[in-house]
């Protein structure tokens, strides 16, 4: 591959230089943060210790935080838990709730599918909200209130239990925009599980698994990240390997038919494949998949442990890919490999990116842990899919913002407020993407910004 340009309408990019257009641009800015422990108002927040996961009602009412470990000490205590806040028009939030899970050895609740948690979703009608337990091997299901978006726990759906296959070390959940079917991939056991969705009382049926190296399924070693196409057709699965284990560094594809209730493998994409006269870059150690709105584009994070030269181009960070809305399949575009997204942040541990779009397919936000501990915000090209860096926010730059380690984030339904979960913080912070700034970059310096593309 070789360094290129990559235009938008406001800003063009070249490995190592920047012209600033005439057009204004966004960037991201610290605007809040909620810390385990912390006041509010009359409560102490809690359930943030060790978080991981964060989703938005789809009526921007609640943001929910989930968080745990069962197999490290991370501090004095690891909450495995769902932490449940209200959520105003300006973004900040106030603690409602936190539900613990039954196994939680320093304050065990009543619910499962929180040990451990790695994934929050909450269904599109607003009713119910799920979790994945990876040390649960569980989902677990609860009601939602309208009113005050507090939760009482229904249900789980645990893995070898009536039927249920494929939840294993569960690591994310997707649903379908209808809210009829849910998906989540269990890393240990190599799967990717299907259920149907009572839109009623919130229950799972289990309906279908999918696992490696079965009936010629390639491409499901340790899957990470779960993302389904708007239109329902199809499930994404992003399975990479670490510094400490093997996966399969691609993407794979399966058809969903609802009618059937059942997955069909349709083909898997991963780091080194030949497409054509290109070759698809950007997968190693891939940790995220996120299908855009408008279902033309399809993006993959990997964890980043090297930032390259002077230029960037470090090791695999993020890659681009055309989706035909018909199959699914997938046409490698573009590869962009770790750069400094703020130049005076200074510590970042190795570990898992994470992915979010916007609601309007016009931004693309992706973590980077290594030697910046922050997020990324891209403009994005609907018509070439192309990403345009726009700014970065980032721990200890210049001080603590409840972002160490982030993890999982989510939008709220306007796209002005970033949710992200802090890990190491076992905090909450809260990013505004509408900060304005004329130059194009908040610096004034994309020098370490480099891509390569078709």
């Amino acid at each position: 591959m070789e360094s290129a340009t990559v235009q938008s309408a406001s800003v063009v990019l070249i490995a190592g230089a920047v012209m600033a257009g005439a057009l204004q641009a966004q960037n991201l800015e610290s605007v809040a943060a909620y810390f385990d422990d912390q006041a509010s108002g009359s409560s102490t927040i809690d359930g943030l210790n060790f978080a991981w996961a964060t989703a938005v009602s789809p009526d921007g009412e609640n943001v929910y935080a989930c968080s745990g470990v069962n197999n490290i000490a991370s501090g004095d205590e690891d909450d495995n838990a769902i932490a449940v806040f209200s959520r105003h028009v300006d973004g900040s939030l106030e603690f409602v709730q936190v539900l613990f899970d039954d196994d939680d050895t320093n304050d065990p609740g009543t619910a499962d599918g929180l040990l451990s948690c790695r994934s929050v979703a909450v269904s599109p009608d607003g009713l119910h909200v799920y979790t994945a337990g990876s040390s649960d091997d569980a989902i677990g299901i609860f009601a939602r209130a309208p009113g005050t978006g507090a939760l009482n726990f229904l249900a789980s759906v645990v893995d070898g239990q009536g039927g249920v296959d494929g939840l294993d070390g569960v690591e994310s959940l997707a649903m379908t925009s209808d809210g009829s079917a849910l998906f989540a991939v269990g890393r240990a056991e190599d799967a990717l599980a299907a259920f149907s969705r009572n839109s009623a009382t919130g229950a799972l049926s289990f309906e279908d698994v999918e696992k490696n190296g079965l009936g010629g399924l390639t491409g499901l070693d340790r899957p990470l990240s779960v993302a389904v196409s708007p239109d329902d057709l199809h499930v994404y699965v992003a399975s990479g390997s670490n510094a400490n284990f093997g996966g399969s560094d691609a993407l794979t594809v399966f058809e969903w038919d609802s009618a059937q209730t059942g997955l069909l493998f349709v083909d898997s994409y991963g780091e080194g494949d030949v497409q054509g006269q290109n070759t698809v870059d950007g997968l190693d150690q891939v940790s995220a998949v996120a299908v855009t709105p408008d279902g033309q584009h399809v993006y993959a994070a990997s964890e980043v442990d090297t930032i390259g030269g002077p230029s960037g181009n470090g090791n695999d960070w993020i890659a681009v890919f055309d989706r035909n809305p018909a199959t699914g399949e997938l046409t490698w575009l573009q590869r962009i490999g770790g750069f400094r997204i703020c130049p005076t942040s200074f510590f970042g541990a190795d570990a898992e990116s994470f992915l979010a779009v916007s609601g309007d397919g016009q931004r693309v936000f992706v973590t980077k842990n290594w030697e910046d501990n922050g997020v990324a915000m891209f403009a994005r090209d609907s018509a070439s899919g192309a990403l345009t860096f726009l700014d970065g926010e980032c721990e200890f730059d210049p001080g603590p913002i409840g972002m160490n380690l982030p993890r999982a984030m989510a939008l709220d339904p306007g796209g002005v407020h970033l949710y992200v979960a802090g890990n190491t913080s076992d905090a909450l912070a809260v990013l505004s993407t509408e900060a304005i700034f004329t130059d194009g970059f908040e610096s004034g310096d994309a020098s370490a910004w480099s891509a390569t593309t078709l």
